[in-house]
């Protein structure tokens, strides 16, 4: 109880405040009753006056940023216009352009080879995904499709294996490459069980 007696009781939080920063108790000050019944109110911070000299800054700092060029920007493909066919599909000669204007561009390359892949061009999309790992041999996804393609293909286990084991190294928690790892293992375990 001896510590409780030292602490006083301040106002809290006054709607108005004067320069001094204490409280000014005006009418119509907006009070709220806390669970105790104790008394809290909202200060509102006197406003700065903005004189004329201030103003003649403000708009010679405004004119100066107007003047500064901003930054040149980096092309961007929209989704609309060019390449892209009228029912939403996207159009072969967009990525090939894409890919010709940035051919070691990896995320170009893998949407290439994923287009080729699902309109029957499989030997294409394997080049174009091989080309996509060499752009960037640390995306575990494009190593996973390459491995997956290859074993599909030609059922090279080397070189199938090779990539799938890649694939879960740079990306050992990614669910979808080890599914697919685990689906190559057990189809190789079916192959040799047949033979």
């Amino acid at each position: 109880m001896d510590n409780l007696s030292l602490l006083h009781t301040e106002p809290s939080f006054c709607i108005y405040t004067n320069e001094d920063g204490s409280c000014e108790s005006k009418k119509g000050d907006a009070e709220i009753k806390g669970s105790q019944g104790s008394e809290f109110t909202f200060a509102e911070t006197s406003k700065e006056l903005i004189t004329e000299d201030d103003v003649g800054t403000q708009e010679n700092d405004t004119k100066e940023i107007e003047q500064m060029e901003p930054p040149p920007s980096p092309k961007m493909y929209l989704a609309t216009g060019f390449g892209i066919e009228v029912m939403g599909g996207v159009d072969e000669e967009y990525y090939r352009i894409i890919v010709g204007e940035d051919p070691r561009n990896p995320t170009y390359l893998k949407n290439y080879a994923q287009l080729l892949q699902s309109k029957g061009d499989v030997s294409g999309a394997e080049d174009f995904y091989l080309r996509a790992t060499i752009a960037d041999p640390k995306d575990g996804e494009i190593l996973m499709q390459y491995a997956k393609l290859v074993w599909e293909l030609h059922r090279d286990q080397d070189k199938a294996l090779t990539y799938f084991e890649k694939a879960v190294f740079t990306a050992p928690e990614n669910s979808t490459i080890l599914a697919a790892y685990a689906r190559y293992l057990w189809e190789v375990d079916q192959v040799q069980n047949e033979d």
